[in-house]
């Protein structure tokens, strides 16, 4: 760091030697800033503490031309303006009371009694230790992002006690960023009245489960409402940034009926229902082949992947049913017409609003087009880490012919740090992650769909022939009559 600094003295000395001297209104110049931090770098005589106060000196010394040595000196002016900045002491104190309060053991507060600690709480996996290892992938967050994170999740958890909760992802807005978790077996709100064409909760469709955003984890997690089919489809149609605001509203044309937090939860089911895959095609079955919006169940005998299986396009599949036209995975009940065949209405129906390819893998999704020649798959793999399996001699296996054999206590013996990724090119930011014994899904991205470009060109061919300016007629003379000669009279008439 010293000669770092001592480099850009030289250099900006050499450039302009009249940066030495002070400008006349005292603003010290950045040669001048510099060999204040160089006088401060000696002065404390600690070069830890100077590397990681760094930001802090730069700013103190800008401000106020001068580094606070000595930081229990009460008399100094800087103390002196912090102290009297009430509305900052009154921010930094929220802030450190959020954060005690986040840190600390969940727990139970009642009126009138002492808090209770929680024991009990819903599994949360543990996404510090996940995210480090999908660094290789260009997944990542800040050490203390991620501790608070999982802090926040786990408050979330001790509210919940219904389902699970997994970490969806990230969509960014121009103001504020969305942290987005997705919970399973939450009731619908109170009084919550469904329209007839909705999904509701718990049940197969784009509604059975529910997320929760947030823009800060110290705040409180936001339950996004349910939605209708009619936004599905009107969310098709536009094109939408996110500000970070949930009351947002939203003008646009087509019109969207609804605010920022229910265009939110369309771009969510979609993504989700679009983009979310499981591994191997031999590893689940369909619960219901007539209602192909049915979850995937798995099988009864798994089959074990390896590396070769894994980066093939052909063995992975999506796990969500995928979303009709009509807004929802399923189509309506409706009446049957007089004097019609109930199946051959359904066939109709379905004729008309086809479903997807229920085990589909993602080799035969649509490709992508770029442009008149060129077509990709909407889906990239990228492995990372090496396929090996190590053996760990310490840990022996039971045996298992034994009576007394109890799986629970049998440790498993094999390490695998294997990494694939499959990345959506059609939804960028979606990530299928599979770590050697279990998949994760993941999305960061701002929520907006790849704009393929249309078959037809955007320019014409031909240009078209503009058809040219009448040519301007020629001036005439304004027409005048002609004075025609009277005859002369003659004389002794």
């Amino acid at each position: 760091m010293e000669t770092a600094l001592i480099k850009s003295l030289e250099t900006l000395k050499s450039i302009h030697p009249e940066n030495e001297e002070e400008d006349a209104d005292m603003n010290r110049n950045l040669y001048t800033h510099i060999k204040n931090l160089l006088q401060t770098k000696y002065a404390l005589n600690d070069n830890e503490k100077f590397d990681d106060l760094l930001e802090d000196i730069s700013l103190r010394i800008k401000t106020y031309g001068y580094y606070l040595k000595d930081e229990n000196d009460l008399s100094s002016d800087y103390i002196q303006k912090i102290l009297a900045d009430k509305e900052l002491i009154k921010n930094i104190q929220n802030y450190f009371n959020k954060q005690k309060l986040l840190l600390r053991p969940p727990a139970k507060v009642e009126e009138g009694s002492e808090p209770q600690p929680i024991t009990s709480i819903n599994f949360v996996p543990d996404y510090f230790e996940l995210f480090k290892k999908f660094s290789s992938l260009g997944i990542s967050f800040s050490d203390k992002e991620l501790l608070l994170l999982n802090k926040s999740i786990t408050r979330l958890a001790t509210v919940l006690t219904n389902g699970n909760i997994t970490f969806f992802g990230k969509i960014y807005g121009t103001q504020k960023d969305y942290y987005i978790v997705e919970a399973t077996e939450i009731d619908p709100p109170e009084n919550f009245n469904y329209d007839n064409d909705m999904e509701k909760r718990k049940e197969d469709g784009i509604n059975k489960n529910v997320f929760y955003v947030t823009n800060d984890l110290f705040e409180k997690w936001v339950e996004l409402p349910d939605v209708k089919p009619s936004q599905i489809k009107a969310s098709r149609l536009i094109k939408y940034t996110f500000t970070g605001n949930l009351e947002n509203p939203i003008y646009s044309n087509p019109t969207f009926i609804g605010q920022e937090k229910h265009f939110l939860r369309c771009i969510i089911a979609r993504i989700y229902h679009g983009t979310k895959l499981v591994p191997s095609i031999n590893n689940y079955t369909i619960e219901d082949p007539e209602s192909p919006f049915k979850p995937l169940t798995p099988a009864e005998k798994q089959k074990q992947l390896k590396y070769d299986d894994l980066i093939n396009l052909d063995n992975w599949i999506h796990y969500p049913p995928g979303i009709l036209g009509c807004g929802r995975v399923s189509h309506m009940t409706e009446e049957v017409p007089e004097g019609m065949d109930p199946d051959e209405y359904k066939k109709q129906v379905i004729a008309k609003d086809p479903f997807d390819k229920r085990m589909k893998k993602v080799s035969e999704d649509d490709k992508i087009f770029v442009n008149q020649k060129i077509r990709i798959n909407s889906w990239r793999i990228d492995p990372g880490y090496e396929n090996n399996i190590y053996i760990n001699p310490y840990i022996k296996l039971l045996d298992e012919t034994q009576p007394d054999f109890d799986p629970n206590e049998q440790k498993d013996n094999q390490a695998n740090f294997l990494v694939i990724c499959l990345r959506s090119l059609r939804w960028p930011g979606a990530f299928n992650i599979w770590t050697g014994k279990e998949s994760y899904f993941f999305y960061f991205g701002n929520g907006q769909k790849y704009l393929e470009a249309n078959d037809k060109p955007y320019v014409f061919k031909d240009f078209p022939t503009i058809p040219s300016d009448k040519i301007d007629k020629v001036d005439q003379p304004e027409p005048h009559g002609v004075k025609v000669d009277e005859p002369k009279k003659e004389e002794g008439k």
